[in-house]
This record gives structure tokens, C-alpha cells and sequence, in this order.
């Protein structure tokens, strides 16, 4: 978000970007899905623009057009025009295959790219229903 929307604090909640002007992707598809969460906490999102270009959500951030979500390799963090946030309470989810033709053997490099995937996505997976098993009640 540029400086002119900064907001106390080194991150924000979705809750804080409720109601502010926001630039967007055309597809959420390709991006965190923070016009889905605004929804859910009752906000109708407020995007102002919407363009797929990175280097677009940037420079329309640092005018002040409004803020955006972006991954952290996308944004100069010392850009002294922007300033950078975590977002705390967004859970980014994405899909993850892995295909290979089943008559064929994987080099041992793929097959151990597997079996990181396979520990890793299994240990998110565990984390996030033991997060669902000790989550308050609503």
C-alpha cells in the first residue's frame, strides 16, 4: 500500500482492508483470494481498478490509486513510495499436482522432488486440520 494507506503496525488484517480502495486481478484464480474473504466478513470489496500486470498494481499503488495483495518476490520492499505489510488472517491455499506417465521410471531427482512434496503438503495438511480441531467455536 502506498504511504498515504499505511496502517500502524508491520502487518493487517483483511478486516483493516474492509471498505478501502483496492487494486485487483482480473482472476482471483491467480492470486490470494482477498475479494472472497472481504465477502465473507460481510464487505463488499471496493476495487477500483483491476489489471493482471504487476508492474501496473505497483505504480497504481504508489500514486495512490489504493492498496493490492502481491507476492513478496513482486514488490521492491525498498520502494520508498510503497510500503510493504503482512496479512495476518488470509490463508493462502493453492493447488498442488504432480503428474508423470506411469510407464516411466522417475529419475531419482524426481522421485525425491515427490517425496518432499508428498512430506511437505502432508505436514501443511495435518497443521491445518489440527488449527480446524482446536479452532473456538463461532
Amino acid at each position: 500500500m502506498s504511504y498515504e494507506y499505511a496502517l500502524a503496525g508491520g502487518s493487517v488484517s483483511v478486516e483493516q482492508l474492509a471498505g478501502r480502495p483496492l487494486i485487483a486481478r482480473h482472476d482471483e484464480q491467480v492470486g490470494p483470494p482477498l475479494e472472497a474473504e472481504l465477502r465473507a466478513l460481510d464487505h463488499e470489496p471496493n476495487v477500483v481498478f483491476r489489471t493482471d500486470i504487476d508492474e501496473t498494481i505497483r505504480a497504481l499503488v504508489a500514486a495512490g490509486t489504493g492498496a493490492a495483495l502481491l507476492p513478496a518476490f513482486a514488490v521492491d520492499e525498498d520502494d520508498p513510495a510503497i510500503t510493504t505489510l503482512g496479512l495476518d488472517d488470509l490463508r493462502l491455499v493453492e493447488l498442488l499436482g504432480l503428474l508423470w506417465h506411469h510407464e516411466r521410471v522417475l529419475s531419482t531427482a524426481a522421485a525425491e522432488l515427490r517425496a518432499i512434496v508428498c512430506e511437505v503438503c502432508g505436514r501443511i495438511d495435518r497443521e491445518a486440520a489440527a488449527e480446524r480441531v482446536h479452532a473456538p467455536a463461532a
